[in-house]
């Protein structure tokens, strides 16, 4: 606690919350420019999501990273980085 204002977080998690946001997958899903997709095996609220999105750009990749939840680039870093690094040269190609 000594790393946060208890007012702040309490404010920050009520105020940004999914259920004020505005659903914007279905604009995502028809972007013109290649998207890439990653969400780990244990984020159930982002595999859904996954599921149901459909990625108009034929360059663009849906990734599901295994042993990860909603934290990709602290739970599997290398796997992060290397998707990453494997979709920039597939767009590069």
């Amino acid at each position: 606690e000594a790393d946060y204002k208890r007012a702040s977080l309490a404010a920050a998690l009520r105020n940004w919350s999914l259920a004020k946001q505005e659903n914007l997958a279905p604009a995502l899903a028809k972007l013109p420019m290649p998207l890439l997709w990653l969400n780990g095996e244990d984020d159930g609220k982002s595999v859904e999501l996954a599921k149901y999105i459909t990625l108009q750009h034929p360059a663009s990749r849906k990734v599901m990273l295994p042993e990860a939840g909603h934290r990709l680039l602290w739970q599997q870093p290398k796997l992060f980085c290397e998707e990453v690094n494997r979709f920039i040269h597939h767009l590069e190609e």
